[in-house]
Formats: structure tokens, sequence, C-alpha cells
């Protein structure tokens, strides 16, 4: 698709969007000039950058979200509103890069991000259907991960252990297949 004019290409459908307000109508106009002094500069208009702005600002920050595109176009604006512990790479990748208590406190620091939106997700007065109207239906239903052969499985139990060693919560279960890919 990167010969297509992007007014061609296909434009996602996303349900929520048609009643939440449009957070680009607030945005600075391109023509006007960018702020000559801020305190904090977030880049990216994702779920993680609006959220480390709206903090910053609610603490008194004057802060600068820099976005290449809409707000709210992103892909983490489609996601299904899934949140979970954890990071695209595998623990043992994270392990031999930061080394077991570097990933021990990076693991706390995501469980931290997940009881933030836990928290914004609460009716409190900092939650977001005080402060916003927003109602973001909070349900906390668990985190599954699955293997599609015996390699696999292998992998996820070796990936499990790691997990536990790290004193993150998590149980394997063994349903018995007999994979043959």
């Amino acid at each position: 698709m990167q010969n297509v004019d992007p007014a061609q290409r296909p434009r996602h459908a996303v349900a929520w969007h048609e009643d939440a307000p449009n957070p680009s109508s607030a945005a600075t106009p391109p023509s006007e000039p960018l702020p000559t002094s801020v305190d904090w500069i977030v880049i990216g208009g994702g779920f993680s950058g609006l959220s480390a702005a709206r903090r910053a600002a609610e603490r008194g920050a004057r802060v600068l979200l820099l976005e290449k595109g809409e707000l709210r176009d992103g892909a983490s604006s489609r996601n299904g509103g899934m949140v979970h512990v954890g990071f695209g790479a595998s623990t043992s990748s994270i392990i031999k890069i930061f080394g077991a208590d570097g990933a021990r406190e990076w693991f706390d620091l995501s469980r931290a991000g997940v009881r933030r939106i836990q928290q914004l997700a609460a009716a409190g007065p900092e939650g977001l259907i005080s402060s916003t109207g927003i109602d973001p239906s909070w349900s906390e239903t668990g985190h599954l991960e699955l293997a599609r052969s015996a390699r696999g499985a292998a992998d996820l139990q070796g990936e499990a252990e790691l997990r536990a060693s790290l004193g993150l919560p998590v149980r394997l279960l063994n349903f018995g297949c007999k994979c043959n890919h």
C-alpha cells in the first residue's frame, strides 16, 4: 500500500470513536508555532503518550504532545482495550539485556502501569469517568498465552518458569494436547 494515495487507503472503523469526543479537535493547528518553552515533550499520541501527557499536566507541567497523525487513529486505539503485564519481547531476552534484577524492575513497572490504568478506569476523582465522562468498562479477566506446537509448549513452559522466578504470578495449564506440528 506504499504507492496508494492516503485518501484511498481503507479506514478502520472503531466502534467507540463514534461516541467519544475527538481529541484532535483540541489540537494546535499546524500553522501555529510550537511553544518555545515546556516542561515535558511527549512523542506519540497513543494510550501511553496520552496517559503520560495527561498525568504530567495534572501535576502542573507544561506539556507538548507531538503526534504525526490524528490522535486516537493509531494501533493502540484499536486494540480492543486489552491491558496486561509484559512486553513484546520474551522474558529471556529482557533478562539477557537487563539481568534478573533489571527484568524484575521492568515487570514491576509494567504491573504499576496496569494498576494505573485500573485507577483511571475507576469511578474515583482521578478516574476517566469523573474527569472526562468516559466509562472504560474495566473488567479484570486475566491473560492467556497459548502454544500451537510441542516446541511452542516447551518455550511457553520456559517462559512461565522465568516469569515465576521474577516473582510474577503465573499458572501453566496443560491440556494434554498431542501437538504434531
